[in-house]
C-alpha cells in the first residue's frame, strides 16, 4: 500500500517514470519527441481528456541525489503545465517505492529510463515514448508515428504482456 497522496486503483492508474534531463538527452536522440519535456507536455495534455484514469508521475530520484543533478527540474516543469486533477506528482525526494507504484498500476509510461527494462519481467506493460533500451524488442508498447501515446492511453485496458513476452523480457534483462 503506497503512501501516494491519493487512492491507487490498479485498473485505473497509470504510472510515469521520468529520466534525469541530461540522461534523457544523452543516450538517445528521440524520433517521436524532441525532448523529454515535449513528451511530458503531451502526456499532461492527453490526461486532461481521460479524467477517469489517474496518472502518477514519479520524478527520478537522481534529479537531486545523483552525482550530476538535473539542470531542469521535471517536477517544476510539470507543475507549470497546470496538470488536471487526475495527475499526481511524486517528488524526487520521496521515499515512495517506484516498484510498488508500478506493481499497483495498469501500465507504466517511460521516456527512456532503465525502469523500462525492470518492469516487463514482472508482467507490467510498459509504454515507451522515447528511444529506450527496450524499444523494438517485442515486449513493450512503442510510441511511434503509427501508434500514438494517446492511442495506448485510450486502449489502456487492452495492454498486457503474454507469457512469451515476459520470458523474452527476462532474457533481455
Amino acid at each position: 500500500s503506497s503512501s501516494v497522496n491519493f487512492e491507487i486503483e490498479k485498473n485505473r492508474t497509470v504510472s510515469l517514470f521520468t529520466s534525469v534531463d541530461w540522461d534523457a538527452a544523452l543516450h538517445f536522440p528521440s524520433s517521436v519527441y524532441k525532448s523529454q519535456f515535449d513528451f511530458l507536455s503531451d502526456v499532461i495534455e492527453i490526461f486532461r481528456n481521460y479524467l477517469d484514469l489517474k496518472l502518477v508521475i514519479r520524478i527520478h530520484p537522481a534529479e537531486i541525489t545523483g552525482s550530476n543533478p538535473a539542470y531542469v527540474s521535471s517536477e517544476d516543469y510539470i507543475r507549470k503545465l497546470n496538470p488536471s486533477s487526475n495527475v499526481r506528482i511524486i517528488a524526487s525526494s520521496s521515499k515512495v517505492s517506484s516498484y510498488e507504484l508500478a506493481q499497483n498500476s495498469k501500465a507504466v509510461i517511460v521516456y527512456n529510463t532503465k525502469m523500462g527494462i525492470e518492469l516487463p519481467p514482472l508482467g507490467i506493460p510498459v509504454i515507451v515514448a522515447g528511444d529506450s533500451w527496450i524499444r523494438g524488442k517485442g515486449f513493450s508498447y512503442d510510441v511511434n508515428k503509427q501508434n500514438s501515446l494517446e492511442s495506448y492511453i485510450r486502449n489502456i485496458d487492452n495492454l498486457f504482456l503474454s507469457e512469451d513476452q515476459i520470458e523474452l523480457s527476462i532474457q533481455f534483462a
